[in-house]
């Protein structure tokens, strides 16, 4: 099984391409593109899974097509659309430097408040709206921005938000 904190959101599926089954998928960033990844990994009903990736190309700036393995029609295309698609960091090749993290990285970070109350867990970092939310096993909604951070420990895969307790 495979687990939120294994996999980066590389974007969102679109409609389908043509009718053999071929997908949109609107990409946030460029792991996909500078990676070997086989895998494209789709959020179906809440939980990861992997579809083989028989090929792939750029449309535009920020649109990949997909052919996936057993997605040969028009109909099996739309029931993916909406889905948020995922690859396994470990395919990533770009992720070396703490510069280099995005918010989807922080999954799986223990983030404390200023004053080092911890907040929780993040399990899920919501990027869809201008303003980020990380969403935690406590129940907390975080703002993300980078503002906010006071201290950001890879290694410990710990974060200091500039935020309320209570929040």
């Amino acid at each position: 099984m495979i687990r939120h904190e294994e996999v980066i959101q590389i974007g969102i599926i679109g409609r389908p391409h043509g009718k053999s089954g071929e997908i949109s998928c609107h990409v946030t960033n460029e792991y996909w593109e500078e990676s070997n990844a086989q895998f494209l990994i789709l959020e179906i009903n809440a939980l990861l899974v992997p579809f083989y990736v028989e090929s792939w190309r750029a449309k535009g700036i920020d649109t990949l097509l997909f052919r996936l393995e057993d997605i040969v029609t028009e109909e099996q295309a739309i029931t993916l659309t909406h889905c948020k698609a995922y690859m396994l960091k470990n395919d990533i090749t770009t992720i070396d430097e703490e510069n280099d993290l995005t918010w989807q990285d922080l999954i799986g970070y223990h983030v404390y408040s200023h004053n080092q109350t911890l907040l929780g867990i993040i399990t899920l970092v919501d990027e869809s709206t201008a303003n980020t939310l990380a969403s935690t096993n406590t129940g907390k909604l975080l703002p993300l921005h980078e503002d906010l951070i006071l201290h950001l420990d890879v290694d410990t895969q710990t974060i200091v938000l500039n935020v309320p307790d209570t929040i």
